[in-house]
């Protein structure tokens, strides 16, 4: 075992770096989550509360990471406890549907204009998955468009930068097209090469690998170019429905066919969903034939629906402008 130095920390890291040493022993790298690695080792969290989190040495620091925006409210947000727990006490998953579903999911209608039917799954990988699939179906192509560094989930058809494919068999590999993201002549030369086989056009309205914003000319682009080639276009707004109250495609002005979910839905536990108009969503729908069948043991589980119903509450409109203020303070700030 190679000597890694402590971090300075007031109390030390001897805790975190004995825990990483032993946990290299049954995990790769200590570690299940590739984004969390960082070197020598990353401190071990023992608990949460508001922004504030310590770590197993006892050292207390701010939380600006707030596990990639998932909680939004904060650690341990007292009434997204209680929804949890109280939901605990009745079952924590079904093979049914539950009351939960029905809130959030009316939620989550109520607050895009886009969306008029919404299906859960445990992840935004697997919410994307599902509307890229949803697309093809819908289109009868194979090909997705994205913007490099676009970061879209854990999955084999859409990494992020074109050379992030070990193990990625080469079918499916070419079924992605790239873009250059807030350039509207690549997607336009893209789209004029390959817009025939194109079923989706897949972005983020805020960049995943940079945080940077998009900008309205090259969305409203995308909408025009979908619907010329008779495309789809997907929003992936896992991160970015916590920036507006009817999610940053409001912002833009554009209306995606498809929009895909995580995070904040969730209030801090494992949730994603796509949502989109009735006819697109109709493919998922058990009564038709040869529709999309869509499993997930944990889909629409009691304590996500709680917990994601408890966040939006939480997220109205005086809290997001509250939270996008002080995130203008901290960027002007540095």
């Amino acid at each position: 075992m190679e000597t890694r130095q402590l971090l300075t920390m007031p109390n030390g890291a001897e805790r975190s770096q004995a825990l990483f040493e032993r946990l290299c022993r049954t995990m790769p790298g200590a570690n299940t989550r590739t984004a969390t690695f960082y070197a020598p080792f990353p401190l071990a969290i023992e608990r949460g509360e508001g922004p504030w989190i310590w770590d197993v040495d006892g050292n207390r620091l701010i939380d600006l990471v707030n596990n990639y925006t998932s909680l939004v409210h904060g650690h341990a947000a007292p009434p997204i406890v209680e929804a949890i727990t109280a939901a605990a006490r009745n079952g924590t998953v079904f093979p049914a549907p539950v009351l939960g579903q029905l809130e959030l999911s009316e939620r989550i209608c109520a607050r895009l204009d886009s969306v008029e039917q919404v299906r859960f799954t445990n992840s935004g990988t697997e919410a994307t998955m599902h509307a890229v699939r949803c697309a093809r179906a819908a289109t009868g192509r194979p090909l997705l468009v994205k913007a490099r560094h676009g970061y879209h989930g854990s999955w084999d058809g859409a990494p992020p930068v074109e050379d992030d494919v070990r193990g990625v068999p080469d079918p499916v590999r070419e079924t992605v097209v790239w873009v250059d993201f807030n350039e509207v002549a690549s997607l336009e030369a893209t789209m004029a090469a390959h817009g025939d086989q194109v079923a989706a056009i897949l972005l983020e309205p805020m960049l995943g690998g940079g945080v940077v914003p998009g900008e309205r000319p090259f969305f409203v682009a995308a909408r025009e170019l979908a619907d010329r080639h008779g495309a789809l276009l997907i929003l992936d707004e896992v991160v970015t429905l916590r920036l507006h109250l009817r999610g940053y495609q409001d912002a833009l002005g554009v209306r995606p066919d498809l929009t895909t979910l995580g995070k904040v839905i969730g209030g801090g536990l494992p949730i994603g969903g796509f949502a989109a108009p009735e006819a697109l969503m109709s493919h998922y729908d058990p009564r038709v034939r040869d529709g999309i069948s869509h499993h997930g043991t944990f889909n629409g589980n009691t304590l996500a629906m709680a917990a994601g119903v408890a966040s939006l509450d939480l997220l109205d409109e005086a809290a997001i402008a509250r939270i996008n203020g002080l995130g203008a303070r901290l960027a002007a700030g540095l």
